[in-house]
């Protein structure tokens, strides 16, 4: 979601991403992670939340080049036969200016239900 943000720098933007994929594995964020690879090569991945029947999209990414080829549904879809026995509740927040992912999750049936604001204050005066 913060690379719609024009204001922040790739460098910064890179930084976020990647505390964020390892607080994951610091037990800091998201309980579970599925990753999609080919020839050792990682092509996606999906964090998400679990707790009882409602699974929580944290963040799901699908390298450029393997984009609309479906393997941002065919994870989740595994994710809910694998850890909810096909059914579950699933909550998923994104940025209502990035179509690509609205679009994303209204194919697969999402439904808006909530709409809010996050703000995020980032200090761009800090050397990165």
């Amino acid at each position: 979601r913060f690379k719609i943000d024009n204001n922040i720098p790739k460098i910064v933007l890179k930084k976020i991403q990647t505390q964020w994929i390892k607080n994951y594995f610091l037990n800091k964020r998201g309980t579970h992670m599925i990753v999609c690879k080919k020839r050792q090569k990682v092509l996606g991945f999906l964090l998400f939340i679990k707790s009882k029947n409602h699974m929580i999209i944290d963040l799901i990414a699908v390298s450029k080049n393997q984009q609309k080829k479906g393997l941002g549904k065919n994870m989740i879809n595994y994710a809910i036969n694998k850890f909810f026995n096909g059914s579950a509740k699933i909550t998923v927040g994104t940025q209502s200016k990035n179509k690509n992912f609205v679009n994303f999750y209204k194919k697969l049936g999402f439904k808006v239900s909530k709409i809010h604001a996050i703000f995020h204050y980032i200090n761009l005066k800090k050397k990165y």
